[in-house]
């Protein structure tokens, strides 16, 4: 996509819409396959790492919504550098690193690894926002214009995520047979792919109908 921006870096009107056009597309596919990860992690782990890697399902689980944060943030830093900014990049990935160090030594000392791993998603959720902040201002578009292009993707693959887990097969404690651990993640991606796509096509039909009154 980089490539793409470079061409658009002199018009910014035509930058931003080109902008927000790919985040629509990040949102509408990327998220909900890394909510997927995280919704199927404990079954994953067992079919492609093996048993001896079932205790790292919850690692998988809790880095794929650090995944979500990264794959968001990834549209704004193409940005940055088509338009000769990579000091903006380089001052958030800074301030990402100064949340993360103290809270990943803090989390780590006092819950272990999984402390570490939910630290890497806290400090990717707080510079999150700063990063929409910024590009939005620059490229001069509005909060809406940026919520409205990825709002239904993100709700929807959220909605998704829950139902799996909810009423999905439950997350094995120990290690199962791999047939078995197949036949589940079978079952939780033919739950959760209808219920993402009627979730978008709904929350798009409702925009539509709103639109039309």
């Amino acid at each position: 996509i980089l490539p793409a921006y470079v061409k658009l870096a002199q018009d910014l009107p035509a930058l931003g819409r080109e902008y927000l056009s790919v985040m629509a597309m990040i949102a509408l596919i990327a998220v909900p396959a890394v909510a997927g990860v995280a919704a199927t992690a404990s079954f994953l782990v067992l079919l492609i790492l093996g048993p001896a890697w079932v205790g790292a399902a919850i690692l998988l689980q809790i880095l794929a919504f650090f995944g979500i944060t990264q794959v968001l943030q990834s549209n704004a830093y193409a940005a940055f550098l088509a338009v000769g900014r990579h000091q903006v990049f380089v001052k958030i990935n800074g301030m990402h690193v100064a949340i993360l160090l103290p809270l990943a030594t803090f989390a780590t000392v006092f819950y272990g690894v999984e402390g570490a791993a939910w630290a890497y998603v806290a400090a990717g959720t707080v510079v999150l926002p700063l990063n929409f902040i910024i590009i939005t201002r620059f490229l001069h578009l509005s909060g809406w214009q940026f919520v409205s292009s990825v709002w239904r993707p993100i709700c929807s693959a959220a909605v998704m995520y829950l139902v799996v887990r909810t009423v999905g097969p439950p997350a094995p404690t120990s290690v199962i047979p791999t047939g078995e651990a197949a036949r589940s993640l079978i079952i939780c991606i033919a739950i959760g792919v209808p219920v993402y796509v009627f979730g978008v096509l709904a929350l798009w039909f409702l925009a539509v109908g709103r639109h039309q009154v």
